[in-house]
Order: structure tokens, then C-alpha cells, then sequence
């Protein structure tokens, strides 16, 4: 008896319809819904179809309570200070780190400079 091949547009179709009834398309819901098909090929079919409905997303405009929002921006500004703070210690530890490069360094120019006369 000849195995049931699945194609393209049957794991198109049984994606189309998960995402239409609000439910994400995956490997196992699609085999359910059309009943055939190793996993691995409706793995590959799904991944096509995943990458051309990508770009078709529609972006959903989300308005938040003015509470949420407003603890948001105090976590955001939190984070920032924190990333700041931490940015500008790393910075003052190389500029010291160059200023004794640079001091070594006209020593050595220094020392070279006396071994010359």
C-alpha cells in the first residue's frame, strides 16, 4: 500500500486555519488536522510557510493602563541609571589603566633616552 505524502500546501492550509482559530501552528496540531506527513517534512513545510507569513504580520497597537505605563518608565529609567553607572565605572578603569600604560611608557622613553648618551 502506498504511504500518503504530505505537501506544501496541505501544512499552508492546516497552518492557515490554526492561526485563523487564534492558535499557534505547530508541527503536532498539523498533523492532527490533516493526518499524514512525517514530522520532519511538515517541520520543513512549516517553516516556509512561517517565513513568508512573517512579513504579513499585522503589528497590534497595545494601549496600556496609564499605571502600567508609568511603572514601566520607572523600571526603564531604573535600568538605565544601573547600565549608566556600571558603563561609566568600566570607563574610568580603562582611562586608568591607559594613564599607566602612558606613564610606563615615558619611563621606558626616558630610561631609553639616558642608555643613548
Amino acid at each position: 500500500m502506498a504511504r500518503k505524502l504530505v505537501e506544501f500546501d496541505d501544512v499552508a492550509a492546516a497552518a492557515q486555519k490554526l492561526k485563523d482559530a487564534g492558535k499557534r501552528p505547530t508541527v503536532i496540531a498539523i498533523r492532527d488536522i490533516i493526518g499524514k506527513g512525517s514530522f520532519t517534512t511538515i517541520s520543513t513545510y512549516l517553516k516556509q510557510w512561517s517565513e513568508e507569513h512573517s512579513l504579513d504580520e499585522e503589528l497590534v497597537e497595545v494601549v496600556l493602563p496609564e499605571s502600567v505605563m508609568s511603572d514601566a518608565e520607572l523600571f526603564l529609567q531604573k535600568i538605565y541609571t544601573v547600565a549608566k553607572a556600571s558603563a561609566d565605572e568600566q570607563l574610568e578603569r580603562e582611562r586608568e589603566l591607559l594613564r599607566q600604560k602612558e606613564i610606563e611608557y615615558q619611563e621606558d622613553m626616558q630610561q631609553g633616552r639616558g642608555h643613548g648618551k
